[in-house]
């Protein structure tokens, strides 16, 4: 089970790592190669987060309209009678 709280300790192992990657010339392009497909992958979740959440606020508006203009319905028929 992983420990959120000690994180702080992967520090010199993420330093060395990182130091040992970009010392190799080709894994310093391989390493390279994963951050800009993090990034990419980044970027693809925050558009899905962003268009959720325009689908969700436009939803909650279209229905409250739904609802104001469905409450107004009965009267409209009443008068028409």
């Amino acid at each position: 089970m992983w420990r959120f709280e000690y994180f702080y300790l992967w520090i010199p192992v993420a330093l060395v790592g990182v130091s040992v990657i970009l010392a190799l010339p080709w894994l310093a392009v391989i390493g390279l190669f994963a951050i800009v497909a993090a990034v990419v992958a980044g970027l693809g979740y925050l558009a899905v987060a962003f268009v959720a959440a325009v689908k969700a606020i436009v939803d909650s508006v279209g229905s409250t309209q739904q609802q104001s203009v469905a409450s107004e319905w009965p009267a409209a028929e009443r008068e028409s009678r």
